[in-house]
């Protein structure tokens, strides 16, 4: 069971509203509202509000380099679920404060061609010392048709991967992070057969550079798990792969460690988005996205590589440190190790009652993580973020956020759409949490 350390918003601070199509949302720019918790103080504030009845723009905020100040925000707009179009840019050369006007992004919007709709979701880069490269990962989804018109219907999911050598100005082509024969990306041909029938991969959505030297990104496959009867079943499961920079031929030579997998009885959509961090001893960790089934209540998934990346070690049940379970939904969890306090810390859903699918997605915690078991430290649960029933529907979710350390005040600064936050689910605010962490 989850000790819920809930510390209310602060009470006395007024929010600014304004009226959509019959309904309230909060303004752009309205005050913030702070919670205070174990190992953190939390301010949040309405940072874009819903554009129009029944849309919501998603922000992502990364640096554009892995040195100085200059910000890259994506803006893109849902209207169905799980599709993101009309995809804009912006930059900011001081941190934040000031920001030049979004353009559209041709390299990360929906493009059409002969029936097939691409999709690309672009993640954040990371700087490898050895090869003195950024290095990028690419979930492609291909569909057929366009999903702007109907929303998912069929498609395939690929990894593309990308470095760049002016530090994060200009890329170079995209190319498929293969683990078996077929055909190579083909940037025109989107419907080419050979691509899109071999190689398909779900990308994790971060790539981190190692100790050692190197890069390791994880991502999910269909692979064949036998169960405890014996028998084989078809079911996701996820690798972590690892690259090495090749001087001879300036390229990254890619390695698979085996998939980790759990039987279906156990998360009956398999183990999904995996995110990966490096701890202190050197193994590498990928936290893992499960499901409630009628044998498992909702947990939260970890595996552990301890030779670099060559093997992945079985999926094990995330705790707390003192070794009691928690309930959790299907959603993303990420791992990050802040520059100052040197602490890996956990973010992520976790509920005081069993879960179904991916509800509830609230609250929304950040954790130390204690790295010699590793496990989640009970005692420094803080709440960033949990359902009001005063304002919100039971549906609303705190998940699908976008995470970066800031360079100047070294807080964690998140942005979220808070989805379900009004009777419309896909109708919802973004909202920006400064995560300041408190003096160990």
């Amino acid at each position: 069971m989850v000790a819920r350390f809930r510390s209310r918003w602060a009470p006395g601070v007024a929010a600014c509203f304004c009226l959509v199509a019959g309904d309230v949302f909060a303004q752009e720019g309205a005050k913030q509202v702070v919670r205070d918790g174990a190992i953190a103080v939390v301010a949040r504030e309405v940072y874009m509000p819903c554009p129009r009845e029944g849309q919501s723009y998603v922000i992502g905020n990364q640096y554009a380099g892995h040195e100085g100040v200059r910000l890259l925000q994506v803006r893109t707009l849902q209207v169905h679920d799980d599709v993101y179009q009309d995809a804009e840019i912006r930059f900011s050369t001081d941190n934040g404060k000031t920001w030049t006007p979004f353009q559209r992004d041709p390299e990360r919007d929906i493009a059409v061609k002969n029936g097939y709709a691409r999709e690309p979701y672009l993640f954040g880069a990371c700087y490898d010392p050895q090869s003195k490269r950024m290095v990028r990962t690419t979930l492609l989804r291909t569909h057929k048709g366009d999903p702007r018109v109907g929303g998912l219907t069929s498609y395939s999911d690929h990894t593309l991967w990308q470095t760049s050598a002016d530090d994060g100005a200009t890329w170079d082509a995209p190319k498929l992070l293969k683990y078996e024969d077929g055909g190579d990306y083909p940037a025109e041909d989107f419907g080419n057969a050979e691509y899109l029938g071999h190689n398909q991969s779900y990308s994790g959505y971060n790539v981190i550079s190692l100790k050692e030297g190197g890069v390791a990104t994880g991502y999910c496959r269909t692979v064949s798990f036998t169960n405890s009867k014996g028998e084989k079943e078809s079911v996701c499961g996820v690798v972590l792969a690892v690259g090495r920079w090749d001087q001879a031929t300036s390229a990254y030579q890619w390695t698979h460690s085996s998939p980790v997998a759990v039987s279906l009885a156990t998360s009956d959509r398999g183990l999904m988005e995996p995110w990966v961090a490096q701890l202190s001893n050197g193994e590498v960790l990928v936290d893992m996205r499960g499901n409630a089934t009628k044998i498992n209540p909702g947990r939260n998934f970890y595996a552990l590589s301890k030779d670099g990346g060559k093997t992945l070690g079985e999926a094990r049940e995330l705790t707390f440190d003192d070794g009691e379970q928690f309930y959790a939904p299907s959603s993303l969890s990420m791992v990050f190790r802040h520059s100052k306090t040197g602490v890996l810390y956990w973010f992520g859903n976790l509920s005081d009652k069993p879960t179904s699918g991916n509800s509830p997605r609230y609250p929304l915690y950040i954790a130390e993580i204690d790295e010699t078991k590793p496990a989640i430290i009970r005692k420094t649960l803080t709440v960033i973020d949990d359902y009001d029933p005063k304002t919100q529907t039971a549906a609303v979710q705190f998940s699908n956020f976008s995470l970066v350390e800031n360079r100047e005040t070294h807080d964690y600064d998140l942005y979220m759409t808070v989805w379900g936050e009004f009777p419309i689910v896909y109708q919802a605010n973004v909202y920006k949490y400064a995560i300041k962490l408190k003096p160990r």
